[in-house]
């Protein structure tokens, strides 16, 4: 009787874990879409972190993939702007305010930069404006410092 038991509760725990995981990448999936205004903001921290992230190591290409089509050559030619011997050493999101209805964000990021030629930091604060695309995520618009 008590093998009989051990194996109805394993069976019974085996069905539970199996089915209960089935819904986990179909509900992480769903919020990967943004449908919701809630979804979007929380997708946009991620990737302007990713963004900022590919600056910090020097990945052009990278951060370009997260730049909106019509804006990634007036974006890029920003990038390149960088004064030489200047390097990001830290980011920093300050502020991200959504548009009512979530497909439009405004960010201010702090750059911690580090001028080689002087051994200084500097906090710059740099605005970007992000669009939430169907099927291709946060893509940056925008920026200015």
């Amino acid at each position: 009787m008590e093998l009989r038991q051990l194996v109805l509760l394993g069976a019974l725990s085996l069905t539970v874990t199996a089915s209960g995981c089935v819904f986990v990448p179909v509900i992480e999936s769903v919020h990967q879409m943004g449908l919701t205004k809630e979804d979007r903001a929380s997708l946009l921290t991620g990737e302007v972190k990713r963004f900022q992230d590919a600056r910090y190591w020097g990945n052009f290409m990278n951060a370009l993939s997260y730049v909106h089509d019509d804006a990634k050559e007036a974006v890029g030619r920003q990038l390149r702007r960088r004064p030489e011997g200047e390097k990001i050493v830290k980011s920093e999101i300050r502020s991200a305010e959504l548009s009512p209805t979530g497909h439009d964000a405004d960010v201010t990021v702090i750059l911690k930069r580090y001028d080689q030629s002087t051994l200084v930091v500097k906090d710059i604060e740099e605005s970007q404006h992000w669009r939430f695309l169907t099927g291709k995520g946060w893509r940056l618009v925008s920026k200015s410092d």
